[in-house]
Order: structure tokens, then C-alpha cells, then sequence
């Protein structure tokens, strides 16, 4: 056989082998390219939404439960990680928490615990978030509104003023609403009580370990006050900031004052 025929025969009996490279190569550029397309949740939210994090961030709301009312939800997200409170209405006013990191890829948030367990998925929307199922999908029906938290606002602020406090050498402050008060502590053991118009310096404080906190006692003229310090988590009423202690202090003059609110001891 001479060298046109061997050419001739090869060419014809590769021919079809090299339609089906063809054919194949094609199709799998085509799912590649689709594969690489945002899914219909992506683009939802587009590339120009305003989603920002802005942290540390805070997100509440009630997920639904199978034997109770609901279960209060809260999420806090800082830059090195998580904590996740929860709380089962109708039952022990117990939290339960959990700590962790988290990730943001495009638009889902991912919770993730000990041992690299992924715990939960969230949506992005803005100021919101949305829990996903188990297949990293919307939950619909007629609970689907229960699984959206809301962000609470002035986080930020909050903690500038908390560190502003701590310069000034405050080792401790609480607050509370309806009627508005504050209570400062600072390093010399000295307690300063304001409200609305109000501020009054009443002197050294003493302090006492009592179940599950501290007792802050002080008076000064007329006025004896208590303050028993909780270590329980306290979401004040109205900025929804979530504060580490739960404050009761009694204020004794000419009449009795129970005044409730929240408080923390601050980092100097």
C-alpha cells in the first residue's frame, strides 16, 4: 500500500472519531458556562444592593417551634466569630449559646461550630437575614415570615460610647427605660447615679458575691441604694442592644424604687 492510500484510509476512519471530540468538547463548554451562571437566588440581589455588614452586627427575631409559642432568636456577628442565643418561650428563661466563626460567600451567610460543623445558612437582604433549609433554599408556607431576622440598629454607636466610658476610667455601667436612668461605676470604686436633668455622686461603692453575680451596695445623704448584678444576657427595650449582665437596683429615700435594666463591666 503506498503512502496516498494509508493517508486516504486513516483520514476516513477518523473522521467521525473527531466529530465526537467535537460534539463533546462543545457540551461540556456549554455546561461549564451554565454551571458558572449566578442561580436564580444570586441574582436576586445584584452586584450594586447596598450589603454591608458593618460589624459588629446584631439580628433577632422568634424561629418557629414544634412544641412552644416560639423560639427568641438572637445572632451576633463580630469579626472573629459568633454567638448565637437562644431561648424557648414558655419554658426556662435559660439561654442556650453558641459560638463559632462564619464565612459570606456572594449572598449566604454560613454559621459554622465546633469541629467544622456547618450549622446554619442565612440570605442576604438588606438589614435582614432569611434562614435557609437544609438544601440552602428558601422555607416557604405559612411560617416563612418567622424564619426572617431583623437587624437592630445603633450597635456601633452603643459600643463607641461603652469605650468612651472605659477611657474615662468607668469599670462598670448600667442603664434602663420608662423611667430613664444610668449607673456608673469607675476605678476608685466610686458610683454615680443620673437621670433625665439629674446626677448625683454617692460615694464608695461596696461589693459582695451573691448567686450568679454581684451585689453593689452605696448611700449618701438620704439615699441607700442596691444593685444586684445578674450574669444573664439583657436585650434593652428600646435599642435592642444585647448586653452579658441583667441589673436590679433598689433605690430607698422617701420611698422605694426598684428601677431594672441592663448593664456590663468594662474593659480598660
Amino acid at each position: 500500500m503506498n503512502l496516498e492510500k494509508i493517508i486516504a484510509s486513516t483520514s476516513h476512519s477518523f473522521l467521525p472519531v473527531y466529530l465526537i471530540l467535537l460534539f463533546l468538547i462543545s457540551c461540556n463548554q456549554q455546561e461549564n458556562q451554565k454551571n458558572n451562571e449566578p442561580s436564580e437566588r444570586t441574582k436576586s440581589i445584584s452586584s450594586t444592593d447596598d450589603i454591608d455588614l458593618n460589624l459588629p452586627a446584631m439580628y433577632t427575631g422568634t424561629l418557629p417551634c414544634a412544641d412552644c409559642p416560639g423560639i427568641n432568636y438572637q445572632l451576633i456577628l463580630e469579626d472573629d466569630g459568633f454567638t448565637e442565643l437562644s431561648q424557648y418561650r414558655d419554658r426556662s428563661p435559660a439561654k442556650f449559646e453558641e459560638t463559632g466563626s462564619w464565612s459570606a460567600n456572594k449572598d449566604t451567610l454560613t454559621l459554622v461550630g465546633q469541629e467544622d460543623l456547618i450549622l446554619k445558612r442565612f440570605l442576604f437582604h438588606k438589614d435582614s437575614l432569611t434562614l435557609l433549609d437544609r438544601n440552602n433554599q428558601k422555607i416557604n408556607g405559612d411560617l416563612a415570615d418567622m424564619y426572617v431576622l431583623e437587624r437592630v440598629g445603633n450597635q456601633e454607636s452603643i459600643r463607641k460610647h461603652h469605650q468612651k466610658l472605659s477611657e474615662q476610667g468607668f469599670i462598670f455601667f448600667a442603664a434602663g427605660n420608662e423611667p430613664f436612668w444610668s449607673i456608673k461605676i469607675d476605678s476608685l470604686n466610686l458610683m454615680t447615679y443620673e437621670k433625665p436633668g439629674s446626677t448625683r455622686n454617692l460615694g464608695e461603692v461596696s461589693r459582695s458575691m451573691i448567686e450568679n453575680g454581684i451585689l453593689f451596695e452605696t448611700s449618701a445623704d438620704s439615699i441607700q441604694l442596691s444593685i444586684r448584678v445578674q450574669d444573664k444576657y439583657c436585650r434593652d427595650s428600646m435599642s435592642g442592644y444585647l448586653f452579658p449582665e441583667t441589673v436590679t437596683a433598689v433605690m430607698q429615700s422617701s420611698q422605694v424604687d426598684t428601677l431594672r435594666g441592663c448593664g456590663l463591666f468594662l474593659e480598660n
